[in-house]
């Protein structure tokens, strides 16, 4: 039963994560963030460990304009995904 609780529990996880972003076409093409441009690019391929077990998402990124400048997620940077861990509260 506990298998069957935490398999659910990581697959509504994963759910709500890869369904709490909009789609490519509902986002900007380009942010601006402080004094830096940021471009919209394809979504990518994200592991990220959960007390239900490591889920898989699809995340929007944007990288920026400016050479050596690190790319930004905004939604994992609003949900508290740090190093490929959600954050428990």
């Amino acid at each position: 039963m506990a298998d069957l609780l935490r398999e659910t529990g990581r697959e509504v996880v994963e759910f709500a994560y890869n369904h709490a972003e909009p789609s490519n076409e509902d986002c900007p093409l380009r942010v601006r963030i402080g004094r830096e441009t940021y471009r919209r690019r394809d979504r990518t391929p994200n592991s990220i460990g959960t007390l239900f077990g490591p889920i898989e998402r699809q995340r929007g990124v944007y990288e920026c304009l400016e050479l050596g400048e690190q790319c930004v997620w905004p939604l994992e940077l609003r949900s508290g995904v740090v190093a490929g861990r959600a954050r428990a509260y």
